[in-house]
């Protein structure tokens, strides 16, 4: 009822509705990070068959030789560290200085959820949609520069493309499931996976 009286559909996960006024893709992009309904390698992984095993799911963009996981985009990739850095005092002051984020993210699951409930909601929507932006415009300078060529050294799957965007159009911002998704499977690989992809994320 109280959503109903603030103009809130009922079972809206509660982050969406911190995120109003803020552009319908950024929200989207938001979304499908939380839901595991993405392109990062930690997802595309399982589509393979037979499925890419879990430790070779490795980053495109950077030469860690990590696996590309929700973890990895936001806090860890070298790749987007400039975007990183222009949100250093909006979302990152909750990271204490002496310690790598990256690190500090895989160490502690309350601070990364403590990160994806940052308020106002519309800044870390942002901050994602600037990263998958960056990631999609990778995404398009390797498959032209391949196409020209014709050789083929990077998993297209991977990579976030326009076409990829229409097969998740269906995603529904009255998910209720949304708000329940567990957050420790993608901390801890030993655990089963959740129900929307093993790199889900709250």
């Amino acid at each position: 009822m109280e959503d109903l009286e603030r103009g809130f559909p009922q079972g809206m996960a509660r982050y969406i509705r911190h995120t109003e006024g803020t552009p319908y893709n950024h929200v989207q992009q938001l979304i499908r990070l939380r839901t595991g309904a993405h392109h990062l390698a930690i997802e595309t992984g399982r589509w393979s068959r037979p499925s890419i095993p879990r430790e070779e799911r490795l980053c495109p963009r950077c030469t860690s030789g990590v696996v590309e996981d929700e973890v990895h985009l936001l806090f860890e990739c070298s790749a987007y560290e400039h975007i990183r850095q222009a949100y250093q005092s909006d979302l990152f002051s909750i990271f204490a200085p002496d310690v790598p984020v990256g690190e500090a993210a895989r160490a502690d699951p309350a601070l990364v959820k403590r990160f994806m409930d940052s308020d106002p909601a519309w800044k870390l929507a942002r901050y994602v949609f600037e990263c998958m932006e960056h990631r999609r415009e990778y995404g398009r300078a390797v498959m032209s520069s391949e196409e020209s060529d014709g050789s083929s050294s990077v998993d297209d799957s991977s990579l976030w493309t326009e076409e990829f965007d229409e097969e998740l159009e269906s995603i529904s911002l009255m998910d209720e499931d949304l708000e329940v998704l567990p957050l420790e499977p993608m901390l801890a690989p030993s655990r089963a996976p959740p129900p929307f992809g093993e790199g889900a994320i709250l």
